[in-house]
C-alpha cells in the first residue's frame, strides 16, 4: 500500500482533530451538566457535587489550556538568526549528510526544504517544514510537536489522564446502575417500579390519600406520591389492570392483616427517576473517558519518561552513542523542556527560564553554571558578534580572544565568521543566542 501524500496526511489530521476536541467537549458537558447537574441530585448525593466537580475541573481546565496551547503554538520554526548566520559563514560551514542516529553539534541540509538546519531539527512532512527538537506530528492536536510546545504536549497528557481517572473513578456506582437499566431496556422497557399482589389489607400506617380508580390508575397514583408503600382495595385480584374501578386506600406503611381485601406492594428501584437520556449521556461520558485513559496511560509513560532523559521519539532509536545531550540526572534533563524548575512546570506557558533557544544545546560534557546556561562566555562573544556582523575591532586587542590574529590586510569580519564556525559548529551551535540568555522566538 503506498503511503499517503502530504496533503491527505494533512487532511486526515484534521479530521482527527476534530473528533478529538468534539470528544474532549463532551467529556466535559456530560460530567458537569449530566452526571453533578442532574444524576447526583436523582440520586440524592448533593453533597459530593462540589467535591467531584472541584477535582474534575481543576484538571480538566488545565488539560483543555494544554491542548490549545500545544495547538496554538508554532513547534519550533527555524529562526531566522540562524539562517542569516548560515549565510554569514557561508562555505566556511561543515554540512553533513542526515543519518538516522546522534549528530551533535552538526549541521545537516534539508533535502525537502533546501535549508541548512541545525541540531536535533528534522522535516515534517504534514506541516511540510523543519522543526526544532521534532517529537512527531500528533494528529490529535493537528500540530507537530517540537521544542516550543512539548512541554504543553505532555501537560496535556497528564491532566486530561487525571481527569479522565477522576470523571470514571467518581461515576462508577452510577455508571454500574446505567448499565444495568440500560440492559433492562433493552429487554422490554425500563422498569422503574414495580408492584406485587398479596392477599390482605395494608392494616399498618395511614391512609394518605383514597380514591375510587381501577388498578392500573392506583398505580400510578401510588408512584406519584413521595410516601406511598401500595395500596389496599376490598376483593379479588382483578384479571386485568384496567378492569372495573374499585376504591383504594393508599398506606405509608406495609403491614397485612384480614383476607377478602387485595393489596399492592410498591418496590422502587433506586435511582429510578433518571431520564433515559441521561443514562445513555452518562454511558457515552464513561466510555470516552475511559478510552481516553487507557489511551494516554501509555503515551504519558513514554514521553515523561523521554522528557526526563532529554530525548525525543525519534532520538529514542539512536544507538550510535549515548546519550550526548544527557544531562545526568531527570531534574535537569526535565529543565531542557520545561525550563528552570519553578512553579510555572505545572503551567502550559512559556518557560520563564528557558535553558535552550532551539538552536543549539547543552551536552553531557558542557560545564554549566548556576543558572543552567553554557559556562563559556568566551565563544558566546565570538558567535554573537558574528552573527551581528560587528567587526570585532575590539576582540583583536587580545590576541587570545577569540583565537583570531591581527592582521591589517586580512578582512576582520571574514576572521570572526572563521572562528565562529570552528568555536561554534565543532563545539555545537550552543554559541548562537541573543547575549547570554535564551529567548523564544
Amino acid at each position: 500500500m503506498a503511503p499517503l501524500s502530504p496533503k491527505a496526511m494533512w487532511v486526515a489530521s484534521q479530521v482527527t482533530q476534530v473528533f478529538a476536541l468534539s470528544a474532549y467537549v463532551y467529556a466535559g458537558w456530560s460530567y458537569n451538566f449530566v452526571y453533578l447537574g442532574r444524576i447526583l441530585n436523582t440520586m440524592g448525593k448533593d453533597d459530593k457535587i462540589f467535591l467531584y466537580g472541584l477535582l474534575f475541573n481543576v484538571f480538566y481546565g488545565l488539560g483543555l489550556w494544554s491542548y490549545f496551547a500545544a495547538y496554538l503554538t508554532e513547534p519550533g520554526k527555524i529562526p531566522d538568526r540562524w539562517h542569516d548566520f548560515t549565510r554569514s559563514v557561508g562555505k566556511d560551514l561543515p554540512i553533513v549528510p542526515t543519518r538516522f542516529e546522534w549528530q551533535p553539534g552538526k549541521a545537516t541540509r534539508c533535502k525537502r526544504c533546501d535549508f541548512i538546519r541545525p541540531e536535533r531539527a528534522h522535516h515534517c512532512s504534514v506541516c511540510e517544514k523543519c522543526v526544532m527538537r521534532m517529537d512527531h506530528h500528533c494528529p490529535w492536536i493537528n500540530n507537530c510537536v517540537g521544542i516550543r510546545n512539548y512541554k504543553y504536549f505532555i501537560l496535556l497528557g497528564i491532566y486530561t489522564c487525571l481527569a479522565c481517572g477522576v470523571g470514571v473513578a467518581t461515576a462508577i456506582p452510577e455508571l454500574l446502575y446505567a448499565v444495568n437499566a440500560v440492559a433492562h431496556l433493552a429487554n422490554g422497557g425500563l422498569q422503574s417500579t414495580t408492584f406485587t399482589a398479596h392477599d390482605g389489607f395494608i392494616s399498618s400506617g395511614k391512609t394518605i390519600f383514597e380514591a375510587t380508580m381501577t388498578v392500573e390508575d392506583a398505580q400510578a397514583k401510588c408512584i406519584s406520591l413521595p410516601n406511598c408503600r401500595g395500596f389496599s382495595y376490598q376483593g379479588a385480584p382483578t384479571g386485568s389492570l384496567g378492569g372495573t374501578p374499585v376504591h383504594v386506600y393508599f398506606k405509608n406503611k406495609w403491614d397485612l392483616w384480614s383476607t377478602g381485601w387485595t393489596s399492592y406492594r410498591l418496590e422502587r428501584v433506586k435511582g429510578a427517576s433518571i431520564e433515559q437520556g441521561d443514562l445513555f449521556n452518562l454511558l457515552g461520558m464513561g466510555f470516552i473517558q475511559g478510552l481516553a485513559f487507557a489511551l494516554l496511560v501509555p503515551l504519558v509513560f513514554t514521553h515523561v519518561p523521554n522528557a526526563a532523559h532529554n530525548s525525543t521519539m525519534i532520538e529514542d532509536n539512536y544507538d550510535n552513542m549515548p546519550n550526548p545531550f544527557d544531562q545526568g540526572g531527570c531534574g535537569a534533563n526535565m529543565a531542557q523542556t520545561f525550563g528552570s524548575i519553578g512553579p510555572d512546570w505545572l503551567l502550559p506557558i512559556p518557560p520563564l527560564r528557558p535553558l535552550t533557544d532551539g538552536v543549539s544545546y547543552a551536552r553531557s560534557d558542557t560545564p554549566l553554571r548556576d543558572d543552567g546556561y553554557p559556562d563559556n562566555p568566551q565563544i558566546v562573544n565570538v558567535a554573537d558578534y558574528a552573527r551581528r556582523g560587528d567587526d570585532g575591532a575590539h576582540l583583536l586587542e587580545d590576541p587570545n580572544n577569540g583565537n583570531l590574529e591581527t592582521s591589517g590586510e586580512q578582512d576582520i569580519t571574514s576572521k570572526i565568521c572563521k572562528a565562529a564556525r570552528d568555536l561554534v559548529i565543532m563545539d555545537r551551535f550552543q554559541r548562537l543566542r541573543d547575549g547570554s540568555k535564551a529567548t523564544h522566538e
